[in-house]
């Protein structure tokens, strides 16, 4: 008798051990399996946070200077200080007059690439020499913005802008077309950064969709 109940407590015995190992084993399995969700869900949030909430530090290092002549200039400039941000892109918003404040002028221009600006975006109306001016000062490249005026309906702020000597180029876009300017920009800036390439021809898509899709 006294055999039987020794030989029953080693199968006991035996019986908790193995099941304890099991559930250990058990535990082990779902606390690895936690830990790889919890690793998994940790990348997932970085990778949303970088490509979705933190989208518009993609182009931290592009910065495009959007400058004018007056503040009443503003209201045809914002669509391309608009457009540039909607890319990403930092914008430095100045208004400066060629001719009431040229040595102030002189001095942002001359130190725009120092500044960080990679393009210069110059709006002006009437005797628009605002482009012309920045061009000479610096060779980073200048697009201007001719500004409808009051006179001579925008014609005298083309001729004023698009008429540049060889040698000081000014890439001008139409009478009030500051979102062709800043759409340009980023097209000069897309040549180096394939990110911005990518979101650029998406936009294009999606225009060209819109177009298509139209029903009249």
């Amino acid at each position: 008798m006294l055999e039987n109940s020794f030989e029953h407590s080693e199968i006991r015995a035996s019986f908790r051990g193995y099941c304890a190992s099991k559930v250990i084993t058990s535990l082990m399995k779902y606390l690895f399996l936690f830990a790889y969700v919890q690793y998994f869900a940790y990348l997932c949030s970085v990778f949303l946070y970088i490509t979705i909430f933190n989208s518009k530090q993609l182009y931290k290092g592009m910065k495009v200077g959007v400058v004018m002549g007056s503040t009443s200039d503003l209201e045809v400039m914002t669509p391309a200080i608009e457009t540039l941000e909607q890319f990403g892109i930092e914008v430095d918003k100045r208004v400066i007059s060629a001719h009431r404040a040229p040595h102030e002028l002189m001095r942002w221009a001359e130190s725009a690439r120092e500044r960080g600006l990679s393009i210069i975006i110059a709006g002006a109306g009437g005797a628009a020499h605002l482009a012309g001016v920045i061009a000479g000062l610096t060779s980073l490249p200048v697009i201007g913005v001719p500004i409808r005026s009051k006179t001579l309906d925008g014609l005298d702020s083309l001729l004023s802008i698009v008429q540049m000597p060889a040698g000081i180029p000014v890439a001008t876009v139409a009478i009030n077309g500051s979102k062709n300017a800043a759409l340009l920009a980023i097209a000069i800036l897309a040549l180096q950064d394939n990110a911005l390439l990518a979101q650029l021809e998406d936009f294009r898509k999606q225009q060209t969709e819109k177009v298509v899709n139209t029903v009249i």
